[in-house]
């Protein structure tokens, strides 16, 4: 199922309420889950790789372009400069190792790192 993007704001408002310990990881999901209809196993795939993008670390479960685009721009207006350069290299450690071990390139996730690195 496409996630519909009038949710995005959603589900990182819920992301960010996990990562600052206001919600537990099963809470969110299970929100999301049974008040916006959303898979519970996609819900912790956008949790955890907004944990993932706040600690500049690699993460493996792709996201949509677009919410990718969300999630990056609300991360610097919300927290910043230094965060959202952690996003970056998130970004790019993922595109790295998800075209390391697939066939193809990840040119919408090029894009939008690029666009963001020129910012």
């Amino acid at each position: 199922m496409k996630i519909p993007a009038e949710l995005f704001p959603t589900i990182y408002e819920i992301s960010k309420k996990v990562y600052e310990k206001t919600y537990a990881l099963t809470d969110g999901s299970k929100i999301l889950s049974e008040q916006h209809g959303m898979n519970v196993n996609s819900a912790r795939d956008y949790i955890n790789n907004f944990k993932y993008l706040m600690r500049g670390q690699q993460f493996k479960r792709t996201l949509s372009a677009y919410s990718m685009d969300y999630f990056i721009d609300q991360i610097r207006k919300d927290y910043g400069t230094e965060q959202y350069k952690k996003a970056l290299i998130a970004l790019d450690l993922h595109i790295q190792y998800y075209e390391s071990c697939h066939v193809g390139e990840m040119n919408k996730l090029r894009q939008i790192l690029k666009n963001h690195s020129v910012r």
